[in-house]
């Protein structure tokens, strides 16, 4: 009987071992936003930091539009991760006096940018708020388009492209597995070569709110 018992102890005090060195072997997989890719879509709002037009007082610019963007952050640690995004807004429709013509149009931007992402909390554990800085690169291309108001037809009459930089930060919000909220703030400096519409800067503020897709394995 004691050797019976002796025994089962044994196997008891074996299994005890073994066990923790089983469950160490099982990989538990994050499903976090910290440790995956991002994607989708913001929508806000653009404000013009830049000059007025020089051409007359017949132009009607706003100084601010509204912005959408697609973008994708691809995750190389928690706490880095790199964004492409492309954006479109519009500068305002204008109307001027060309020999006796009168020209209808629009001004359409598009930053196209690729910057770093880096979350100084990456690094708390259950956390499911991201707060990031932003620096990096943008292609700045501008566009303008005209109609005829007599005549009807239309035709591009200018463009214009930049290179510089883009500076901002946010905050990434997981709600659920593979859902995420992201709100951004950027700021763009762009001074084009020669005028565009009548102006040359068209620097200004991004700030925009929106849902994307987590995905893609940990990191």
């Amino acid at each position: 009987m004691v050797k019976k018992i002796i025994i089962l102890v044994t196997l008891v005090f074996i299994g005890g071992i073994l066990e923790p060195a089983r469950t160490s072997a099982v990989e538990i997989v994050p499903t976090d936003l910290g440790h995956k890719h991002f994607a989708g879509v913001r929508i806000g709002a653009w404000t013009s930091t830049g000059g007025s037009s020089a051409l007359n007082d017949s132009l009607q610019y706003s100084k601010s539009s509204i912005y959408a963007e697609f973008f994708y952050a691809h995750r190389f640690v928690p706490a880095l991760a790199g964004e492409l995004s492309i954006g479109i807004f519009s500068r305002g429709d204008f109307h001027y006096l060309v020999q006796q013509d009168v020209l209808l149009g629009t001004v359409n931007l598009y930053p196209i940018m690729l910057s770093a992402k880096i979350y100084p909390l990456a690094g708390l554990s259950g956390s499911k708020i991201y707060p990031y800085i932003q620096a990096g690169g943008c292609l700045f291309f501008g566009r303008r388009t005209a109609t005829d108001y007599y005549y009807g037809y239309d035709f591009v009459d200018q463009s214009d492209t930049k290179i510089t930089y883009v500076v901002g930060g946010g905050i990434d919000f997981q709600v659920a597995d593979q859902i995420g909220l992201t709100s951004n703030v950027k700021y763009i400096p762009v001074k084009f070569g020669s005028p565009l519409a009548g102006i040359k800067d068209y620097s200004g503020w991004q700030v925009s709110f929106g849902v994307g897709y987590i995905f893609g394995k940990k990191h």
